[in-house]
């Protein structure tokens, strides 16, 4: 026995130096012993955790050990589980109704980050205040400028080099036009008074891309919000549905909608719309391999390139805000597109 105790006592003195073995132990020696044991086993076991906090005896300091200073790092482990779970209702437009976020969306973490952080909400909401008066006018003024519709340059160049930025920066990402064809409607547009709802709103659409793009980039004004506008205005002569071109055009808005957040587009309706149309025009399948139906090579590979732009939209905007997905892999066809032959 005394052995024993020496060898204790030789591992108290390796393990806590600063323990004086020369001290009687006092009366509440049990009590101050408890949270120790308390701490060692919540990280072994919970079970453990529950029955020695029931030994306790008293509901106040269970209450303290649960949150007191003395555990800093296990609730923020709780917070920090709670918010990776955490699903809600947010409001994305003032006034409107809330919509659902879910967790792979990444709101919940940056409310955790900005919370941590600190933002200084009250000084923004006090420059705010201090120039609302100003703020008010400018945006009555604004709203009545930008979204007045903006004719076609006066020039046919001035519109096709403003359409072909489009093709060289948007359209390597969502390559779903076809830049020969499209640069036949702008010529149909300054020849011809006739014109199709759809080519005029193609038209439109692209250059409000351009223009939105290269005035951020290039920090010049361009009428994008005008183009936007009277792009909107054959929109409401068009029927969308039931072609590929109605399908182009939606898409369209889509990435409109993407880089100009605040002209009221709902790409999440805007999206299923788009899936619609794409299941209903059969573009999930591969036809290359069906003779009976006469398609051309040209249109074989829009409808191959429409689809791949449409399914990188649902799985990005699914992602974004955590929600599922409309089409699964299993329905589809997979295949690649011939980037060596059309633009």
């Amino acid at each position: 026995m005394e052995k024993r105790i020496q060898w204790l006592e030789t591992l108290v003195k390796e393990c806590c130096p600063n323990v004086d073995l020369g001290d009687q132990p006092t009366d509440n020696l049990a009590q101050e012993e408890e949270p120790v044991l308390i701490e060692e086993t919540s990280i072994l076991s919970p079970q453990r955790e529950l029955a020695a906090s029931e030994e306790q005896g008293s509901g106040q300091s269970r209450q303290q050990y649960q949150s007191g200073p003395h555990h800093p790092l296990r609730s923020i482990s709780r917070m920090e589980s709670r918010q990776a779970h955490e699903i809600g209702l947010v409001s994305l437009s003032p006034g409107g109704e809330p919509r659902y976020i879910g967790p792979s969306s990444g709101y919940f973490f940056a409310n955790l980050v900005f919370s941590s952080a600190g933002r200084h909400q009250k000084r923004r909401n006090a420059a705010n205040d201090s120039a609302g008066s100003l703020s008010g006018e400018s945006t009555t003024l604004a709203a009545e400028i930008l979204h007045t519709p903006a004719s076609l340059p006066p020039r046919r160049e001035t519109a096709a080099e403003l359409s072909a930025k489009y093709f060289e920066t948007i359209h390597i990402i969502y390559p779903f036009l076809h830049q020969p064809s499209h640069m036949s409607y702008i010529d149909q547009m300054y020849s011809s008074e006739d014109v199709s709802p759809i080519v005029a709103f193609q038209v439109y659409m692209v250059m409000a891309i351009a223009a939105t793009d290269l005035s951020r980039r290039s920090k010049v004004r361009l009428p994008a919000e005008g183009y936007y506008a009277t792009a909107m205005q054959h929109f409401s002569n068009m029927s969308p549905d039931g072609t590929l071109g109605g399908l182009q055009s939606l898409l369209l808005l889509m990435v409109y909608g993407f880089h100009n957040p605040s002209c009221g587009i709902n790409i999440w309706n805007l999206n299923y719309q788009c899936l619609a149309s794409l299941i209903d025009l059969g573009l999930q399948r591969d036809i290359r391999n069906t003779p009976s139906l006469k398609i051309s090579l040209l249109e074989q590979e829009m409808r191959t390139r429409v689809f791949w732009v449409v399914y990188t939209f649902d799985r990005t905007i699914g992602t974004m805000m955590g929600r599922p997905v409309g089409i699964r892999d299993e329905a589809c066809d997979l295949r690649v597109c011939i980037s060596r032959i059309f633009r």
